[in-house]
């Protein structure tokens, strides 16, 4: 699962909780750099957390293809921080038809 992140302290908390209550999955942060902190929060909820290289929400996708790869995974689920997606609707996705597969991915 991953939540592309800039400046999200006040939502990093409650978006991580809500996603652990829903599913088991592997929660990925991709950090532009937020200086509040959004980073150090989610560590601390024992998430990684990748600094992203390069501005922007697309590249923090692009980015975490290619993190997730390297993690092993197969599928990438995206949602943002802020909250504007209730996080209630995961249990009810098929990865194999919604998520990002990243079988082929080429870095």
């Amino acid at each position: 699962m991953l939540l592309p992140t800039k400046n999200e302290k006040e939502n990093i908390k409650p978006m991580i909780k809500a996603i652990r209550k829903h599913c088991s999955y592997e929660i990925i942060v991709s950090d532009e750099n937020s200086p509040d902190g959004t980073a150090r929060i989610a560590k601390s909820l024992g998430v990684k957390v990748f600094p992203r290289k390069n501005r922007g929400y697309g590249s923090g996708v692009k980015e975490s293809l290619e993190n997730a790869k390297k993690l092993g995974h197969t599928h990438l689920l995206v949602t943002d921080c802020d909250r504007t997606y209730p996080v209630n609707y995961i249990k009810k996705l098929d990865k194999n038809t919604v998520a990002i597969s990243i079988h082929n991915w080429d870095s």
